[in-house]
């Protein structure tokens, strides 16, 4: 299941643990196209292993979300390498004053995502 919840100008796709065959199944829903090409706040799926990337679902969408998160532990799986593969796909956003396109538990902790109610401002913390 994938789930996009919007708020605020803001919207967050949670997509669970969909693979590249769920995805290419999902593009073929034009209510679900015109969604995720709205996603500002990606997180990754199945934990950001490569099973989960589909380069269709960026190139056939117009998805450039800000930000994409990757909530995993430590590396235990080759699979879990896709920080710079996401990184390509996003636009970025300032964070500490550098730009920052991939945010992860693993190296960044807990991540809180926070919206403007006015819809103009994105901002993430991590703890």
């Amino acid at each position: 299941m994938v789930v996009i919840i919007k708020c605020h100008g803001l919207a967050i796709c949670f997509p669970g643990d969909m693979e590249v065959a769920g995805w290419k199944g999902l593009l073929k829903d034009k209510t679900f196209v015109q969604a995720i090409s709205e996603v500002n706040v990606f997180v990754a799926s199945h934990h950001g292993r490569e099973n989960g990337c589909c380069e269709e679902l960026f190139s056939q969408t117009g998805l450039k979300p800000q930000v994409v998160l990757i909530s995993d532990s430590g590396v235990e799986h080759a699979t879990q390498q896709t920080v710079s593969w996401y990184g390509a796909r996003a636009g970025g956003m300032n964070y500490k004053g550098q730009t920052r396109r991939v945010f992860t538990t693993r190296s960044d902790g807990r991540i809180l995502i926070e919206a403007s109610p006015s819809g103009t401002t994105l901002d993430i913390g991590v703890s």
